[in-house]
């Protein structure tokens, strides 16, 4: 039996999130030949038309997220350059869709974690789960008294 990877109680990669990070390559893969082609198809309408600047720098921020390997494509003229930065860029872009769903996939097991962290911090029980051994007086509803020393004297 080898080693499993864990972050708390849950399996790093089980089967479903293999599939979800997989679907996120995938996806990341296409997206510098959708953006290659939507450019070109674009490229006849006129440069100002009429849009905000907060909506152009909004498309060019949404750009730059979902295609950072377009530096790769700065020199590529002809059909057989863009073809040939799309199979480099395909998968390196994919890498990143992977790791930018890691990040959102490990922010949002911490959030899911912080009420019952608070709970923590309110109850006085521990998150995890060992023997429970406090030197402060608890009620019992299991929260800590905020004023122990008047406790301990009442006591």
């Amino acid at each position: 039996m080898g080693y499993r990877c864990k972050i708390g109680s849950m399996p790093l990669l089980d089967e479903s999130r293999k599939r979800f990070l997989a679907k996120f390559f995938v996806v990341g893969a296409c997206a510098p030949a959708v953006w290659v082609s939507a450019i070109y198809a674009l490229r006849d309408l006129p440069v100002s038309s009429g849009l905000s600047e907060v909506f152009g720098w909004v498309l060019y921020s949404v750009y730059f997220v979902t295609f950072p390997t377009q530096v790769i494509f700065l020199d590529a003229e002809h059909l057989p350059e863009i073809l040939f930065s799309l199979v480099i860029a395909a998968p390196m872009n994919g890498a990143w869709y992977v790791f930018v769903a890691i990040l959102f996939w490990l922010l949002r097991d911490n959030l899911r974690r912080l009420p019952r962290m608070a709970a923590t911090m309110v109850n006085g029980t521990p998150a995890r789960k060992t023997p429970k051994t406090t030197n402060f007086p608890n009620d019992e509803s299991g929260r800590i008294f905020a004023t122990c020393g008047k406790n301990i004297a009442a006591q």
